[in-house]
Formats: structure tokens, C-alpha cells, sequence
């Protein structure tokens, strides 16, 4: 009897309704968490392919820049001996997602050369123009 004295009338505990209301409400917030979680690893995913595809097109173009105006002008496109020393590519990318290409500017002593890089899991290119200039 001493103990009902204490016991206010107007508490009570939870009912069941207002416990599954709240799990529920609960549980749309952590499938709304994992599902953001999804789109940044698939973010972070596709910004690590642009950027080493970025940094295989900057290498390749200054390996073509470094090449000697006249042995540049012969060589074309696609010969890859010059980039025999190149660093090794990272296993998401293969050859055929780079290509390069060197043509006449128009003027005999310009050379336009282009270098593409595609990463596999994205639509778009990485593309590099540069001019190299015969200086006599």
C-alpha cells in the first residue's frame, strides 16, 4: 500500500502503437542512411577512375612532348614503344582505353597531338590536346 502512494496516476508506459510507430520511423532513417552510404561509395568510385584516367592522359602527353619534333612528325599514332617505360597501369584499365594520335597542325612546323583516355566504367573520355612547335 505505501508504494501506491508514489505512483502518480498519469504514468504509464508506452503502448505498443507508439513502439512499432517509432521502430518504423527508426528503420526509414537507417534505409535512408545506407542508401546515401551506396551513392557516395559509387561517387567516390567513378572520381577515382576520372582521375587516374587524368593522370595516364598527363603522363602520356608529356612522354609525346618529350619526343623530338622530327621523330614526333614520323611517328603517327598508336605506337607504343615510347611508353615501354611507362608506370604500370592500374588493373582497371587496359590499352585499348588509351589512344593517342599526332597530326599535322596544318602549318609544317606545328603538330597537333591528342591523347584519349576512356575509363572503363564511365560514358565520357578524358581528352588532351597540345601543340607541339618546331623550333628550328
Amino acid at each position: 500500500m505505501i508504494m501506491r502512494k508514489f505512483i502518480q496516476k498519469n504514468e504509464r508506459g508506452f503502448t505498443l502503437v507508439e513502439v512499432m510507430i517509432a521502430l518504423g520511423i527508426l528503420s526509414f532513417g537507417v534505409l535512408a542512411v545506407a542508401s546515401m552510404q551506396s551513392s557516395a561509395l559509387l561517387g567516390t568510385s567513378r572520381s577515382n577512375s576520372v582521375t587516374i584516367a587524368s593522370n595516364i592522359a598527363t603522363d602520356r602527353m608529356e612522354r609525346l612532348m618529350a619526343i623530338p619534333f622530327d621523330n614526333l612528325a614520323v611517328l603517327g599514332s598508336g605506337d607504343n614503344t615510347y611508353f615501354t617505360g611507362a608506370p604500370a597501369l592500374p588493373l582497371n584499365m587496359k590499352d585499348q582505353d588509351i589512344t593517342w594520335k599526332v597530326e599535322s597542325g596544318g602549318v609544317p612546323s606545328i603538330l597537333k597531338i591528342t591523347v584519349e583516355v576512356k575509363p572503363r566504367d564511365m560514358r565520357n573520355k578524358i581528352t588532351l590536346t597540345n601543340l607541339k612547335i618546331n623550333a628550328f
